[in-house]
């Protein structure tokens, strides 16, 4: 479909003028300053205080597959892999250490993204103004990264075994069958990817010669940008990277351009994966879409195709989500997406399900895409979809002094490779605004029949543990849409609720967190915090301690199943499908959740809706009904994906990795199946749970005005049933405790062989303030050398610490990463590297950085994230713990002498547990 045609005809089929004002050329944001060195290194910096401290640093490089040939097949993600093991002024791993010393987390301070035709490098939530030479600093690494890899025997060989691991960690289900597409589609071209096998013999083929070559040709400054946006001073980061980057030569031979003769060739077709690692059917349609044409991407267009894209994917949601209801079949996840595909877009709706419901599957999805192309979409689906749309654009709009440093980096990464215009929010609201008065339902009947009806670029794709086929002998007859006033009714249900007149109970506030909280006349403990950083959002949580934990029996069946129990009864009248509905209609989420160890509540609401909000949480307390309709359906996926459910690699590492100390998900084969699931039992006991609000903290954190709160609180959740409780209850002793030292092993079938493995180092940590910073401190120091060496084998781990106060009070960091081949003596290799720490100790600058580097972190979330308030009120009203108020005298009473002793002590307290999940022989 040529979108450049559709939008001209869109617009001046209605108005001359309107057409004239789209297709103007626009002005980039003021904000940004642009540049381009006479080496052709491109920069954008844009200044940006609402995060005061913090900058965003992106190093973008035009070189993906899509530009390699035969000849360097597999070079970018070596050239990537060399970024991080082997530059001029960090060798032997050294960047990781850098991430930390400047502040940065591990998982998040460096986001490497490769593209089909592009990738960046992100520093994120950089703290520039910790000291005078950070920007210089953060500079000297972009730099690295792109101008000063050592190419030489001992780098590319490191480089080859990371890009083995990190290869391996990237082959997935989804992963094999886009490449098995790109196969099909561009055979014979060099867009056409090779096998995995084929592709390391080709990468352990390459010379150092042949490495530098590519190194020289392809990683040249005029393919290469560097986007900085935050807190900074343009004129003088400009001035400092033209200094540094100068030095870097022009190249001398001509670009290589992207192949964009190729993409005629791809989409249309069905295309059936019969494949060892599919634990369920998925359907997808995917409809490709060419781009904006390139002389209307510095134009007002992009900005209606965005529209006109976005709320064409909101109704085919709403369409599917909505006729899963009367669906002959249980569907385990569903989506309706926008995702890249080379410099294309594809519209995907897929469906998760049994695979003997794949055919189902695949009528289901036809049905509502052939209903939109008869019956169109109705007036009422367009201005809703068309309203909300408008709605996020005018809070962002209303948010442009707090924009975050990533909506400007991605302005002006999408002007580095697509020749974007960099237009502010304000130009594109004004434009969209314009628009909107001049098109209606049947500019998007029309935009969505030439997505949809193009059957030429429509690919289906099934994948399953099972043989199928044949889809493309089945058709459909849809019905028109039905109305839906179920929704209406319980929407002006929820408007009834009677202002609260009385007066509101003493209140205390916490001067050190700015946390109030109160006692509601039910026993419950009301707990909130103003925090403006998205404003107009409120973020809820219902909490108490307990759960399948307090069961006397039939715990297996709880643990595996509550959580789906629950989400399928129904809760004032209502099914999940009707529930859903109205959710998307208010603009607000409720899910409740159940742990082993906590029930919980959680959502978000607009400023404003606080009343509708409390009314629909109100009910979750009021009791569950049984819904044996949908119940049957979900008993029926259940036990067709059963026998299949220990086939994902990545799904059963996931379960097992992710398990608390308490959890039981341990591999037990003998697990009760669907079949003999007693749901009625479930749905009485999850009502047990939720029918004491005494025991409940509800807590707010958001933009919220403080008596509309209180009101709506006062005249609902305080009116819930509540009773004292003298004796809390005792959780399940016979309930299944996972072990803190031990060595797991899970076969499991791979199309593709490749190791997940996890480490979990545990350190006894009494839980008081003291001991618990200086647990982290300690676990700190231990992630930056385990990182760092872990590196130099070509390993890529990411690390996570977690406390467990059940059975012993313990500290783990958790080592997760993916290898191809085995590791001999996987714990022997984690010991070696912790004990070599121990005997060499730390010195106080390092403890010093530490303890620095954590305390900017701590108030980066204190200023930005929602969640860690809500972690904060629920261990100091659940867990009765305060580790906010003497936090920072803790850290900063931490000495390198309490840190070398407590690596001592770990050598002889401490337990390594290991998890691999390996190849099935």
């Amino acid at each position: 479909m040529k979108l450049k045609i559709l939008f001209i005809s869109v617009l001046f089929f209605h108005t001359a003028s309107a057409f004239s004002q789209m297709i103007g050329e626009l002005s980039d944001d003021e904000r940004i300053v642009r540049g381009t060195m006479p080496n052709g290194l491109s920069y954008y910096l844009v200044n940006n205080s609402s995060l005061e401290g913090y900058a965003d640093f992106t190093f973008v490089q035009k070189s993906g597959i899509a530009m390699e040939d035969s000849t360097s097949r597999g070079m970018t993600l070596l050239m990537e892999c060399m970024a991080l093991t082997e530059t001029a002024n960090f060798p032997d791993g050294g960047i990781f250490t850098f991430i930390d010393n400047m502040g940065l987390d591990r998982t998040d301070g460096l986001v490497i993204e490769a593209r089909d035709y592009y990738t960046t490098y992100t520093f994120s939530d950089v703290p520039v103004k910790k000291n005078d030479s950070m920007v210089d600093s953060m500079l000297l690494a972009m730099y690295n990264m792109s101008s000063a890899l050592i190419v030489d025997d001992r780098s590319v060989t490191r480089g080859k075994n990371f890009f083995r691991n990190i290869f391996s960690a990237t082959e997935t289900l989804e992963q094999r069958v886009r490449d098995s597409l790109a196969r099909y589609y561009f055979a014979g071209t060099s867009l056409a990817p090779l096998h995995q096998e084929d592709l390391f013999r080709r990468i352990d083929g390459y010379t150092t010669d042949d490495v530098r070559r590519f190194y020289r040709t392809r990683c040249r400054p005029d393919r290469q940008a560097v986007i900085i946006s935050g807190d900074i001073d343009p004129a003088a980061v400009e001035s400092k990277i033209r200094a540094l980057f100068q030095v870097v030569p022009r190249p001398s031979t001509p670009l290589t351009e992207f192949p964009d003769s190729l993409l005629s060739d791809i989409g249309g077709g069905w295309f059936y994966f019969q494949d060892r690692e599919a634990d369920c059917a998925r359907v997808t349609f995917d409809y490709i879409v060419e781009p904006v044409d390139r002389s209307l991407r510095s134009t007002a267009i992009p900005f209606i195709y965005d529209y006109l894209s976005s709320i064409g994917i909101d109704i085919m949601r709403q369409r599917l989500r909505d006729a899963l209801e009367d669906a002959p079949f249980y569907a385990r996840s569903l989506s309706a997406e926008a995702v890249p595909f080379l410099n294309c877009v594809s519209y995907r709706f897929s469906v998760e399900c049994a695979p003997k419901d794949y055919v189902l599957a695949y009528e289901f999805i036809l049905n509502e895409v052939e209903r939109v192309l008869r019956y169109g979409v109705s007036g009422y689906e367009y201005r809703r979809s068309s309203k909300d749309y408008l709605a996020g654009l005018s809070d962002t709009y209303r948010r442009r002094s707090v924009l975050d440093n990533k909506y400007y980096s991605n302005l002006c990464l999408s002007n580095f490779t697509d020749g974007y215009v960099m237009a502010g929010v304000e130009l594109k609201k004004s434009y969209i605004e314009t628009a909107m008065e001049k098109m209606d339902s049947t500019d998007i009947n029309r935009f969505l029949s030439s997505v949809l009806s193009d059957i030429g670029s429509r690919t289906v794709i099934c994948t399953s543990p099972l043989g199928t086929g044949g889809l493309e002998y089945f058709a459909v007859d849809p019905e028109p849409p039905a109305a839906d006033t179920m929704l209406y009714r319980i929407k002006e249900s929820l408007t009834t609720a009677k202002k609260q007149k009385d007066a509101f109970r003493q209140k205390f506030v916490n001067p050190s967190t700015g946390v109030i909280s109160r006692r509601l006349p039910n026993g419950a403990t009301l707990a909130y915090r103003k925090m403006t950083r998205d404003p107009g959002r409120v973020y809820f949580e219902a909490v108490a301690r307990g759960g399948v934990s307090l069961a006397e029996d039939r715990l297996a069946q709880l643990r595996r199943n509550i959580n789906d129990v629950a989400r399928m009864s129904l809760v004032g009248g209502m099914n999940m499908f009707e529930r859903g509905r109205l959710m998307d209609a208010l603009q607000l989420s409720v899910e409740r959740h159940v742990s082993v160890s906590e029930r919980r509540i959680s959502g978000s609401f607009a400023a404003g809706s606080e009343k509708q909000f409390m009314e629909l949480v109100s009910m979750y307390f009021q009791g569950s009904e049984p819904d044996d309709v949908t119940f049957g359906k979900y008993s029926r996926m259940v036990s067709g994906c059963e026998p299949y459910s220990m086939r994902s690699p990545e799904r059963v590492f996931g379960m097992l990795h992710d398990r608390d100390v308490r959890s039981g998900y341990g591999l037990d084969m003998g697990e009760p199946l669907v079949d003999s699931l007693d749901y009625h039992y479930m749905v009485d006991f999850l009502n047990r749970l939720f029918s004491n609000a005494a025991e409940f903290s509800f807590i707010f954190v958001g933009d919220f005005d403080e008596q509309e709160l209180l009101s709506s609180v006062y005249s609902t959740l305080a009116q819930l049933p509540g009773r004292s409780v003298s004796v809390s209850r005792e959780e399940n002793s016979r309930f299944f405790i996972a072990s803190y030292d031990d060595n797991e092993v899970v076969p499991v079938p791979m199309e593709f062989p490749r190791r997940l493995n996890s480490c979990k180092i545990t350190i006894p940590s009494h839980l008081n303030v003291e001991d618990r910073v200086l647990s982290e401190v300690t676990a700190k120091v231990i992630e930056r050398e385990v990182i760092r060496q872990l590196s130099l084998k070509g390993i890529l781990a990411d690390a996570h610490r977690r406390f467990y106060r059940y059975p012993d009070e313990v500290l783990t960091i958790d080592f997760h990463f993916t290898s191809y081949e085995d590791i001999p003596d996987m714990d022997g290799m984690f010991v070696d590297i912790v004990e070599e720490l121990a005997h060499r100790g730390v010195s106080d600058n390092e403890v010093e950085a530490v303890r620095r580097n954590m305390l900017l972190l701590d108030g980066l979330q204190e200023h930005e994230d929602h969640d860690y308030w809500a972690r904060m009120m629920r261990t100091r009203y659940i867990d009765r713990k305060d580790f906010h108020t003497r936090r920072q005298a803790a850290l900063e009473a931490v000495t390198a002498q309490q840190v070398n002793e407590a690596l001592m002590n770990l050598l002889e307290e401490g337990t390594v547990s290991l998890l691999s999940v390996v190849p099935a022989q």
